[in-house]
């Protein structure tokens, strides 16, 4: 059972890049050497979560006092309280 995801994200604007399945780093996922995957990349290592994984594209990236938090996106929230 996976417990574990990575979210790798552009420093630049915390842009979602792409989510991997378990614990992952950049020297997995970029193509480029590390310092330079370092200037460019991000990632964390978030509870494994079959929504988000599978739609990451309806979340976003928060920093929250220093720590990035997955959140849902404005318009989706709306959009999700409607089925509930």
């Amino acid at each position: 059972m996976i417990e574990k995801m990575t979210i790798f994200y552009k420093l630049r604007n915390l842009e979602i890049d792409k989510v991997a399945m378990g614990e992952q780093n950049l020297k997995t996922y970029a193509r480029m050497d590390l310092e330079d995957a370092q200037l460019v990349y991000g990632f964390i290592v978030l509870n494994y979560d079959d929504y988000a994984f599978n739609n990451n594209r309806y979340f976003n990236l928060v920093d929250n006092n220093g720590v990035l938090e997955l959140q849902l996106k404005e318009e989706y929230k709306t959009e999700l309280q409607k089925y509930l």
